[in-house]
């Protein structure tokens, strides 16, 4: 069973986003907050503000690259939840707002319905159980 989410209209032009909603491994603080969906991102990214706020643990670093050049960057172990879907994850630390990356969009199942301006989104495990 799929969950229709409503673009954001607020973009120009209005923009997949995802109410997610972010915590440490175990339930450790949580918190809902919107993040972009970004299928051009190899990975997701959250604020360092938001991630020093939860108390995330630093799992690691990596260099990143974007548009704006290159930068090394501390990697939080995280939870992210979307739809009552559970997605462990290495996220980012950079920037003032949230991507959803490959990293838990090829987890699930996805529909851009772009004219109706509407995400739906799967569980991918569910789906491949079906056929």
């Amino acid at each position: 069973m799929s969950q229709r989410f409503p673009y954001d209209r607020a973009k120009s032009p209005p923009a997949p986003v995802l109410p997610v909603r972010v915590g440490g491994a175990g339930g450790r603080g949580d918190t809902v907050s919107p993040a972009l969906v970004d299928t051009g991102a190899d990975m997701s990214v959250i604020p360092v503000r938001l991630a020093r706020e939860l108390r995330l643990p630093v799992v690691g670093e990596l260099r990143v690259r974007g548009v704006t050049g290159s930068e090394r960057v501390l990697l939080y172990g995280v939870e992210f939840e979307v739809a009552g879907i559970k997605v462990p994850v290495q996220a980012a630390g950079l920037g003032t707002h949230m991507l959803v990356g490959r990293d838990v969009l090829n987890r699930w199942t996805l529909r851009f319905r772009g004219p109706q301006e509407i995400l739906e989104v799967e569980d991918g495990t569910a789906s491949s159980a079906g056929g």
